[in-house]
């Protein structure tokens, strides 16, 4: 008389409907390459050379880190960009507070590509108004970026 509902599938189709709406996919991007906050895109026979899987994720990881949340209208609904610009000359904040926060925040951006898994081996060093931070992605397929980049 009552229909038999499989509740689990049911949860499982609304997670990973969700899921799929808060991904981003990346579309085509141009190699780029960075000199401080200055960015060079990279040109191979007189047109811009497009980018690898892989240098995708680095390209994205390198504007995300250079990018103030809300900075650009070209950003503005897009959640694209960093917080943590906001820590930086705060002195009654512990370092490693903002470490932490670094990484949750720098993890659950990149989390929302749909071909990233994790980061891990995440360090971040601050000395002055200079951010040094090294990690690894690893993607989905098994593959790894190593980032080093200085803020």
């Amino acid at each position: 008389m009552f229909p038999n509902l499989d509740l689990e599938s049911i949860a499982e189709q609304i997670n990973n409907e969700v899921t799929q709406e808060n991904s981003t996919e990346i579309g085509r991007v141009f190699l780029m390459q960075f000199n401080g906050n200055k960015a060079t895109v990279i040109m191979e026979n007189g047109k811009p050379k497009e980018a690898t899987t892989k240098e995708k994720v680095q390209m994205y990881t390198q504007m995300l880190l250079r990018t103030k949340l809300d900075k650009y209208k070209v950003y503005k609904n897009e959640d694209f960009g960093m917080t943590y610009f906001n820590y930086m000359g705060m002195r009654n904040l512990p370092q490693n507070f903002i470490n932490i926060e670094f990484k949750r925040e720098l993890e659950e951006k990149l989390k929302q590509l749909n071909i990233v898994d994790s980061i891990t081996n995440f360090s971040a060093n601050k000395q002055g108004s200079v951010l040094y931070v090294e990690f690894t992605i690893n993607l989905i397929n098994g593959e790894s970026i190593e980032i080093s980049e200085v803020i």
